[in-house]
């Protein structure tokens, strides 16, 4: 179990690094046109002025789930050494919130930069 939770604080501390990047790129208005970081939507990639507006738009949620993911990653990491508890279904707890708020924090900042433009 300490090998997958191991497995587990990596990957939420690899999207971390993504999130966080994103996050700052998009703030910065530095995030190359048409990266495959960015917003993937037709009306985003119009032009570099469009692009630049939807990311900046939702960098507040590239930075949470920045956060969200370290968080999980610490939490992942500190999973086998939490005592009188399951730590097989304590981690699939974690992991399983983890993944739907990221996904959840991915949908909504492409929404928000689409609603941005529109």
């Amino acid at each position: 179990m300490t090998i997958i939770a191991i497995v587990c604080a990596v990957l939420f501390m690899f999207a971390a690094v993504r999130f966080g990047l994103l996050a700052h790129f998009a703030r910065t208005d530095s995030l190359p046109f048409e990266s495959s970081m960015g917003i993937r939507a037709r009306e985003v990639r119009a032009d570099v002025e469009t692009w630049n507006k939807a990311h900046r738009a939702a960098w507040p949620l590239y930075a949470a789930g920045a956060g969200v993911s370290a968080g999980h990653g610490v939490a992942c990491a500190l999973a086998p050494w939490a005592s009188g508890i399951s730590v097989g279904g304590f981690l699939a707890v974690i992991v399983g919130a983890g993944v739907v708020v990221l996904v959840a924090l991915t949908i909504l900042s492409e929404k928000a930069g689409v609603s941005t433009i529109r």
